[in-house]
């Protein structure tokens, strides 16, 4: 630093670090630190607080020494506003380790928004101080930019406080802003935290198994966490299969869903908070059976003509139907490969029922058909 030497330079950066400067200090922020450390080693208007302020404006930094000094910097737990931060999406993310925040609206159109972190069942109160004679405003809301809370109306101080009800941790936003007026002096946002717990960010365990390869297979997890489970949910290729609330935890499955062959399963345990634990995953195995053919047929009316005829696999042993009026007529449409026989015995009611058959020109098949009765 040109005119003072090292050894001041030095002892003045490390006051201004070890006393002034915090993680979220920005340029502007730091040559006031630097101002006022060089006026608490050397006294105000030396030659030592000259140089900072000509070393600072060297690099664009605010103006070179004209015998103002600059606003003395916050305290070392007062978070510095940092521009821009005018929407919920740039807003200034607010440790808990600060407690208040120091902004300034200097323009009518500003608005200086600060992310606030809220356990489950925790208060904060924010009040707000000013210059005297602008009229600013405080509200909070969400990140939805949802109204949450609100204080307007009073040119001094504005006071608001908000509890996040919720089972998780909720982040919400104070937003500063003009109503009326503007200022170069800063504004205060006193932040004071009460009651709520801790959140749990602890995961359930989880762990899955499968019984049965065909027909009705059972998916089973055991599941345990640090508060409750809320769910498990069971997962086979990736592919969510169904939802258990309640221990033990289980469903079924009809194998036909899933096609023969390996596959895998996994079971997912939430807990309120929204904290998932996951099992490792377990392999099984599909074996569908196809069921043996039919060898019953019921007949399927209208099948009254042989174009209409019901047809009849080579697996049918017998065929039940009905004749429900005297002109009711049922054929049925049977194939019947070279060289095999066709044999048809006819059992019903004690009625007349009379069985024919007929051969279509150029094809192996007949059309078996049941009249009524000659005399009904």
């Amino acid at each position: 630093m040109s005119g003072i030497g090292m050894d001041k330079a030095a002892k003045i950066w490390y006051r201004a670090l070890s006393t002034y400067l915090t993680s979220s200090s920005n340029y502007s922020a730091a040559r006031t630190a630097a101002i006022s450390s060089a006026k608490d080693l050397y006294g105000a208007g030396g030659a030592e607080e000259q140089a900072v302020w000509n070393a600072f404006a060297a690099i664009n930094v605010g103006s070179p020494w004209g015998g103002t000094p600059p606003p003395p910097p916050p305290p070392a737990n007062t978070f510095a506003e940092v521009e821009t931060n005018d929407t919920v999406a740039g807003a200034n993310t607010v440790a808990k380790t600060f407690t208040a925040i120091q902004g300034n609206l200097t323009v009518a159109t500003d608005k200086d928004f600060f992310a606030l972190t809220l356990n489950p069942g925790e208060t904060v109160a924010i009040a707000m101080t000013g210059p005297s004679g602008p009229d600013w405003d405080l509200k909070l809301v969400d990140s939805a930019s949802t109204q949450l809370a609100i204080s307007q109306g009073s040119t001094t101080t504005e006071n608001l406080s908000y509890t996040n009800s919720g089972a998780t941790v909720k982040t919400v936003y104070a937003n500063a802003y003009a109503y009326s007026g503007t200022d170069t002096a800063p504004y205060t946002l006193g932040l004071t935290y009460s009651g709520g717990t801790a959140a749990d960010t602890t995961a359930p365990t989880c762990a899955a198994t499968e019984s049965g390869t065909s027909g009705t297979i059972t998916f089973s997890a055991t599941a345990s966490d640090n508060v409750g489970v809320a769910k498990v949910e069971f997962y086979v290729d990736g592919a969510l299969k169904g939802t258990d609330t309640s221990s033990p935890y289980s469903m079924t499955l009809d194998s036909t869903t899933l096609a023969n062959g390996s596959h895998t399963l996994v079971a997912k345990a939430y807990d309120a908070a929204g904290n998932i634990g996951t099992s490792t995953s377990v392999a099984f195995s599909v074996s569908n059976t196809t069921p043996p053919p039919a060898t019953t047929y019921n007949e399927v009316e209208s099948n009254g003509t042989t174009g209409a005829a019901n047809v009849i696999a080579s697996t049918v042993t017998k065929i039940v139907a009905f004749i429900g009026t005297s002109t009711d007529k049922d054929f049925f449409k049977i194939t019947v490969p070279a060289g095999r026989t066709l044999t048809v015995n006819m059992t019903g009611p004690a009625k007349d029922y009379d069985l024919t058959s007929s051969t279509a020109p150029g094809r192996r098949s007949r059309a078996a058909w049941a009249a009524p009765p000659r005399n009904p």
